[in-house]
């Protein structure tokens, strides 16, 4: 019950709207199982490349998962399917590797975490991207993963 209501709390938040940013999706996992070949693929436009966007990963976990950290690797192709930018592996924190905190927020046994992957991005051109996502972890499948997302959004420009 708890999870659903963090669901539906965490969805009316997310749908205000934002007019920095051009791309939010989220896809879940069945079984909260990440599995190595799973890729995730997340197709945006970008109309005005004159200003950049941070490429924000939105990870939601929980308190099963049994590592403190999440390696992925990505790969961000244009509309022609032209590779323009690559990484993997790029590890981020889930919790705290001292203390076992989860570093996101989060209601019940269920966390968000909400980071920065790609900061301040200067696409080349305007047009359709594509960003792929792959896992990197040692065991197959990872479990304790129940979704994964991608925002883009402009950069602050201060």
């Amino acid at each position: 019950m708890r999870l659903y209501f963090f669901l539906i709390l965490l969805a009316l938040t997310t749908a205000s709207c934002d007019k920095d940013r051009i791309f939010d999706r989220n896809i879940d996992f069945e079984k909260q199982e990440w599995k190595e070949k799973t890729r995730l693929i997340f197709k945006f436009k970008v109309k005005d490349n004159s200003v950049p966007y941070n490429l924000i990963y939105n990870i939601r976990y929980t308190n099963t998962y049994p590592y403190y950290n999440l390696y992925i690797g990505y790969i961000l192709k244009d509309s022609a399917g032209k590779e323009i930018k690559k990484n993997s592996p790029q590890n981020m924190d889930l919790f705290n590797s001292t203390t076992g905190k989860p570093s996101g927020n989060g209601l019940g046994d269920l966390f968000e975490s909400n980071i920065l992957g790609i900061p301040a991005y200067a696409f080349p051109y305007k047009g359709t991207f594509t960003f792929e996502v792959k896992q990197y972890m040692r065991k197959d499948p990872i479990e304790g993963i129940a979704s994964f997302g991608l925002k883009v959004e402009k950069a602050d420009q201060k």
